[in-house]
């Protein structure tokens, strides 16, 4: 019987087999359980890249493993090539299988289009987002350093910024309530802000989001003080920065979702921990200047990050500073570029890495021998483990 053929047909075809079979089973499940019915929670990296680094090595064990000892080996020693020759076959499904998971996410995902941010809470979960009219309060940002030590041998150190920013559904206090505010007072009413005179001028000047209160006083609350200047009433102005003197707490605020912007460096960990100090301060201010300069509202899409380590983080820094009512904040990624390119390359990389892998295997059978004998009577016993 040609060696070739046998090869082929053998040792090459199951392994195409079970290829594509563990490929596509396992991409559906995992779009079955975790995507479309999400009946289980489980960190992103678990299933995008420990159980595929994990579950090619079952078939290939109990089904390819006696195939491939139909190849006439060197076993002398401690060595075991039919090991290495799974190693290969491992490689060639383990990536493709992996770049799927990622592949299958995006591809599938559906998008949902918003006429205002809040209308998220109304509509079944989508994996990505297009939203109209929304206000992104980069003021009310909440921060959270993290650090970790990575690599081998815990080689390097991680710095990591979380930066969650609330939206809401208009700018935050509303503006138009501001404008009709400031024009309903009369013109010769009064302006008070942080409890001291100013101006319309000075208010029309104040950003938004740093109004903490606005309120109109009739005259008989502002004449007491400030005598007949005080007789067409006034608008009582306080600002975030200013401290109120009470013992009841601050308003919590209740954004619609929040973007997730988060700035990372990785350096030694071999340095001294006042060198870390150092570099850690340079990165913090770098990543200040970046997202004061950001413009965070100009995101194309929106995409809805997955449960895995990030996310965690990201609601850390959200409840870190206790100012936000309680609920279960939606976090979304901003995304910059066109939808139709949510997917990369990613497909070419599927079939790309599974080709290239193919073909090593069938170059590695090609240059080794079969084993001497009636080769399916040793298949036959390779099988049934005799």
């Amino acid at each position: 019987m040609d060696q070739s053929y046998v090869k082929l047909r053998y040792i090459f075809l199951p392994f195409l087999i079970i290829s594509v079979s563990t490929i596509t089973i396992y991409t559906f499940f995992d779009w079955l359980i975790i995507v479309k019915l999400n009946l289980i929670k489980v960190d992103e990296a678990v299933v995008n890249l420990i159980i595929p680094m994990v579950i090619p090595w079952l078939p290939l064990l109990f089904l390819l493993r006696a195939r491939v000892k139909l190849l006439k080996l060197n076993n002398k020693g401690n060595r075991d090539p039919a090991t290495g020759i799974l190693m290969v076959c491992w490689i060639a499904i383990a990536i493709p299988l992996v770049i799927s998971q990622e592949y299958m996410v995006t591809a599938t995902g559906k998008l949902t289009r918003l006429d205002y941010m809040s209308q998220i809470d109304y509509n079944k979960p989508t994996k990505y987002y297009t939203v109209k009219r929304f206000y992104v309060a980069k003021g009310l940002v909440h921060l959270r350093p993290v650090f970790r030590v990575s690599g081998k041998s815990n080689s390097d150190f991680n710095m990591a910024i979380y930066a969650p920013i609330p939206v809401f559904d208009h700018l935050f206090p509303d503006t138009n309530m501001i404008t009709v505010m400031r024009n309903n007072l009369n013109a010769k009413g009064l302006v008070i802000i942080n409890g001291k005179l100013s101006n319309m001028q000075v208010l029309k000047r104040l950003p938004a989001d740093s109004i903490r209160r606005m309120r109109y006083l009739n005259p008989s609350l502002v004449m007491p003080q400030y005598g007949d200047a005080g007789k067409f009433g006034a608008l009582l102005v306080l600002t975030r920065g200013f401290k109120i003197k009470s013992e009841s707490p601050p308003p919590k605020i209740a954004p619609a979702a929040w973007l997730a912007v988060k700035y990372t460096k990785t350096i030694s960990n071999r340095l001294t921990v006042q060198e870390k100090d150092q570099i850690y301060r340079a990165f913090a201010t770098q990543s200040e200047t970046d997202f004061r300069n950001m413009r965070f509202d100009r995101f194309i899409y929106l995409d809805r990050i997955p449960y895995n380590n990030d996310s965690q983080n990201y609601l850390d820094a959200i409840k870190l500073k206790g100012d936000v009512v309680d609920g279960f904040p939606v976090v979304l990624k901003p995304v910059y570029d066109v939808y139709s390119n949510r997917n990369g390359n990613k497909l070419a990389w599927i079939f790309g890495s599974f080709g290239a892998g193919a073909v090593i295997f069938l170059i590695i059978l090609s240059l080794i021998k079969l084993r001497d004998g009636d080769l399916i009577s040793i298949l036959k016993q390779q099988v049934s483990g005799k």
